[in-house]
Parts: C-alpha cells; structure tokens; sequence
C-alpha cells in the first residue's frame, strides 16, 4: 500500500475509536496541566534558565513511565483496530498492561545504541578539537557521517515496536524484524516520516494561529494556556492514534499478504 493511503486508512480508522479518542484526550490534557503546574515559568530573554528542581525531575521520570504505558496502549488498540475495524477502551488497557515492560525494554535498547554513537561521535570532536585544523575538519566530516549512519541505523529500528506488539516478537527479533522491513523501502519509509511531520507542523501552525486569535480577544495568558492544553490534547490524541494506525496499516500491507489485515480492507 502506498505512502498516502496508509496515512487516509489510519486517519479514517481512527473515527471508529470516539471512545479512546476521548479517553486519550483526558489524559492529555490530566498531563497538560501537571505540566502547567510542576514546571517553571520561561526565564526572560538572555537568562540562562534554571536548574531543574527535583520535583520537575520526579515530573519528567514519572511522565516517562506513563509515555511508555501509553504508547504500548496506543499500538495494541490501533492494531486491533486495523484488523477488526474497531478498537475499544479494554484494547488501549490490555495492550497497555501487556506490553508495557518490553516497549520500556525496547526504549533502553534505543537507550543505549544513542548512548554508543553520542559517545562516539564525542570522542572524534574531542580529538579533532585539539589536532591541526586539517585533521579538525577530518574529524568533523567523520563526526558528521557517524552522525547520518547513526539516523540511518535509527530510522531502520522505527519499526521494531509494531514488529513486537503487532506480530509478537521478542525484543532483539522486533529490531532484526524492523531492519528487515525498512532497509529495502528506506527511502519509502522517510517519505512516509516527512509527511507525518508536515502534518504535525501543519496542524501546529493552525493551532498557533487560534491561541493568537484568542490571545488578542482575551489577553488573559493563563485562560489562553488553559485553552492550548485542551484544545492540544484532543488534537494530540487524534491525531496520535491516526499515525499509528496508518504506521501499522503500512507496515502490514508491504509485508507480504500473510501480514495484511483481515477484515478491514486496507486497499482502494
């Protein structure tokens, strides 16, 4: 299935789930206003900001748990909702519950392969920071390539959560699973990346352009804050589900026809 429909299929599957769409949305804007309440206020311009406080530090760990225990509800109840056509509320909590500890195994194995090549690409700027400016720019150009291998390496292990909720796979065969499917469509699943992004910034754009709208209206910035998390958290929750769901109605659909979904029709 091409680029485009997989992105019109997740999209259009996603109005099926009005009931996790809520749900999704209340947990959003829940977030949005923890946020709103834990972190400080942008220092003026020219202040170096802060160091965080522990609360703020306590925040952002306890918010990396729950991100996980929402991703993994979010993959399961979006493939069943590419299989069946429907998705409800119980799929978002089992998938959440079942497949929490290996997505969080899975981001620590993303973890520490970001650690490997921030290490490397560190050591090579050190060195080439205090060699002769010819070996400098030898070294920069080095830094620079380990820099795309390392994004190339990422983009072929995108799919590795999808490989491990939606056909159940272990954690070392998702990402071997994931390098498989992306290394002969790369350039296929960057298109496909870059249109998700334009969409994201797109939608971005449109709601920037309604808080100033109101922000002229009110001038009230605590009412107009209050509007950004419910109005984001809703948008954020749709459109979330949506890319997922066209993530998996792709990743199915240039499988082979053993993996393409059953009852819903993914084509034309």
């Amino acid at each position: 299935m091409s680029i485009v429909e997989s992105i019109k299929k997740g999209f259009s599957l996603s109005k099926k789930a009005v009931a996790l769409i809520i749900v999704l949305s209340v947990i959003n804007i829940i977030i949005g206003f923890i946020n709103l309440a834990v972190m400080p206020p942008q220092p003026p311009v020219g202040t170096p900001p802060a160091a965080p406080s522990p609360a703020v530090i306590l925040v952002g760990i306890i918010f990396f748990f729950i991100g996980i225990f929402i991703q993994a509800g979010i993959i399961n109840s979006s493939k069943e909702l590419v299989k069946k056509g429907a998705a409800a509320v119980g799929d978002f909590t089992k998938g959440a519950l079942q497949y929490f500890l290996p997505l969080l195994a899975l981001g620590l194995c993303y973890l520490v392969l970001f650690v490997m090549f921030a290490i490397i690409i560190g050591v090579v700027v050190g060195i080439a920071s205090v060699a002769g400016p010819i070996l400098a720019f030898i070294g920069g150009l080095i830094a620079v390539a380990v820099g795309l291998l390392g994004l190339y390496f990422f983009i072929t292990l995108s799919f590795a959560p999808y490989a491990l909720i939606v056909d159940g796979k272990g954690i070392i065969e998702s990402l071997k699973e994931s390098s498989r499917f992306v290394r002969p469509i790369f350039w296929r699943i960057v298109g496909l990346f870059l249109i998700m992004i334009a969409i994201a910034l797109l939608l971005a754009l449109i709601l920037g352009g309604i808080l100033l709208g109101i922000g002229l209206i009110l001038r009230e910035p605590n009412i107009i804050q209050s509007i950004r998390v419910i109005i984001s958290g809703i948008i954020n929750a749709y459109i979330g589900l949506a890319f997922v769901a066209a993530l998996i109605v792709f990743y199915m659909s240039n499988k082979g026809s053993e993996f393409k979904p059953g009852p819903v029709n993914v084509g034309k």
